[in-house]
């Protein structure tokens, strides 16, 4: 007995065979369109920072190479061998891939630095160079930095500072490419310098035998800090503080010791200060301004000066005597 065989329906037939050719174009299509929206979003922002470029850079590639290989699979479908099709797919996705990675940094606005940019740059300026350099951004009316300004920059070193801020914002910018970038700089303003930094630029002048630049700089230091020395240092004296110690750290001072010197900072400052220059003018040939100094130092008892290269604080009015003492056998 004859089966009857079910008629077959040419619709349904046809709709079986172009649903994946539906499905790769669908799939490429949901992808152009995202891209295309990236691509509008990108273009039309003032300032594309490093983290929308870097959305950018793996988005754009990856929608590129989805809509690709969707369009690539929906005009091989009919090849019967899948792994042929799979190539096939793959090879063209790879391929939009590649050159849009490639061609991607040309086309993007480049990238702008941003305030929290300032703020690490200045942590690493500091940590390499020490306080004072800093780093400011100039940005523009749509609040684009397209200006640095380095301020305080000394001539020494002034060459390295500036390679150092451009592979630094050069980095900042990760892949992305960084928009032109302008960099001043600014020398040191010394009345704008802190005391630590005014009095270790003097020592440097003193080992160097700079005694002008000794006298210039702890003069600046003076102007600012020597009266609120001379009255921390009358406190002192009239609610009887005990005196601070002397000697070698970690040989006849603690951990202690040392705190508690360092604790009278200002009056430590001034005093070495007024050391410093007395000897300049001494080597200056200006013998009654350097007596005049260390005249000066011999009123602060509690102030000890550091010696960073023996470890050790000595008595400042002490080593002021002493110099006076030296003057006085000359004559």
């Amino acid at each position: 007995m004859a089966v009857a065989r079910r008629r077959r329906n040419p619709l349904l037939e046809h709709f079986y065979l172009i649903l994946p050719h539906y499905i790769y174009l669908s799939v490429g299509a949901v992808a152009f369109v995202a891209a295309l929206v990236m691509a509008f979003w990108a273009f039309s922002k003032d300032v594309l920072t490093t983290h929308h470029y870097f959305i950018l850079s793996w988005m754009f590639p990856l929608a590129g190479a989805v809509s690709a290989g969707a369009f690539t699979g929906a005009l091989r479908i009919r090849i019967t061998n899948r792994l042929h099709n799979l190539a096939a797919i793959g090879s063209g996705a790879f391929a939009v891939w590649l050159i849009t990675s490639l061609l991607l940094p040309n086309v993007l606005p480049g990238v702008y630095l941003t305030p929290e940019d300032q703020t690490e740059l200045n942590k690493q300026l500091e940590k390499k160079f020490g306080p004072g350099t800093q780093i400011e951004f100039v940005p523009d009316e749509r609040g684009r930095v397209k200006k640095v300004i380095i301020l305080n920059i000394r001539p020494e070193n002034r060459t390295e500072v500036i390679e150092f801020v451009r592979r630094q914002t050069a980095d900042m910018a990760g892949h992305a490419r960084l928009s032109p970038l302008v960099i001043e700089t600014r020398p040191p303003d010394p009345l704008k310098r802190t005391r630590e930094e005014l009095l270790s630029l003097a020592w440097n002048a003193h080992d160097e035998k700079n005694w002008d630049q000794v006298v210039e700089l702890t003069t600046n230091l003076l102007k600012v800090d020597e009266d609120p020395a001379n009255k921390e240092q009358q406190e002192l004296t009239e609610k009887k503080v005990p005196l601070t110690k002397t000697g070698r750290v970690g040989v006849d001072l603690g951990d202690a010791d040392v705190q508690s010197n360092h604790s009278f900072g200002l009056i430590n400052d001034v005093a070495t200060a007024l050391f410093l220059r007395g000897e300049a003018n001494r080597q200056l040939k200006k013998e009654v301004e350097a007596r005049a100094d260390w005249k000066k130092v011999m009123t602060f008892d509690h102030a000890v000066t550091f010696s960073s290269v023996l470890k050790e604080f000595w008595r400042t009015k002490d080593e002021a005597e002493n110099k006076i003492f030296q003057l006085d056998r000359k004559k």
